[in-house]
């Protein structure tokens, strides 16, 4: 995948994405066009970025699940016991 496909799966445009790495928009205009490489450490930040979108869905689906199941049982949810 690409530097440019990355970022636009990950929904950044190329202001945000330079605002995210600190990095200034020309340089990231670059990465897209495949004209410069990115350096390592961005494609390691990209990564985290990733993987931490990743774990916020996994904690979403999570909550989500336990709140059917809260739910399905007539359980409230901590703080809710009124």
């Amino acid at each position: 995948m690409t530097f440019k496909q990355r970022r636009k799966a990950l929904g950044y445009s190329v202001k945000d994405m330079a605002d995210k790495l600190g990095y200034s928009p020309r340089t990231v205009e670059a990465w897209d066009g495949g004209f410069r490489t990115p350096p390592k450490n961005v494609e390691i930040l990209m990564d985290y970025i990733e993987a931490d979108r990743g774990l916020n869905a996994l904690k979403k689906l999570e909550r989500e699940r336990w709140e059917g199941a809260a739910k399905a049982f007539g359980l409230k949810e901590k703080g809710n016991e009124s």
